[in-house]
């Protein structure tokens, strides 16, 4: 029998985030002038299917609001859910660092990373299964 875990709160979320946060290397926030937010919802990705929801877990968004990284707490929650704080934990690193990625290739003038998101996405259209963190979508600022 599989023991269920109680899921982090949303502060307790938060406190964790800024933990693996402190964790990375100073450099690594120059330019992210809106930082690191938390928000309840837990989108899916516009080519989500019923059969196999696609949740975005976390996002990288340079808009008119600055350089931010967003991670869903609702997302998480659907997901994660009664799994320990140790696979929560290692997911919410995962996808930091991830979004993370996006920002500093953006800085850079790479997109390694969205060719790696949309090979992901492919391999979802086709059936296979799919990592949920594979699709964070950017947001470019307006020209």
């Amino acid at each position: 029998m599989s023991r269920l875990y109680r899921f982090p709160s949303p502060e307790e979320f938060s406190a964790l985030l800024e933990e693996l946060a402190c964790e990375l290397p100073e450099v690594f926030f120059e330019g992210l002038n809106a930082g690191i937010l938390i928000s309840d919802e837990a989108p899916l990705h516009p080519e989500s299917r019923t059969e196999q929801p696609l949740y975005t877990l976390g996002q990288y968004c340079c808009d008119q609001l600055g350089r931010y990284i967003v991670l869903y707490y609702g997302s998480f929650y659907r997901l994660f859910r009664g799994m320990p704080r140790t696979a929560i934990e290692r997911q919410m690193r995962k996808t930091l660092r991830h979004e993370f990625r996006h920002h500093l290739e953006s800085l850079s003038g790479l997109r390694d990373l969205e060719e790696q998101d949309e090979l992901e996405l492919h391999r979802y259209r086709q059936g296979e299964s799919c990592r949920p963190v594979a699709k964070c979508k950017r947001v470019r600022r307006p020209r």
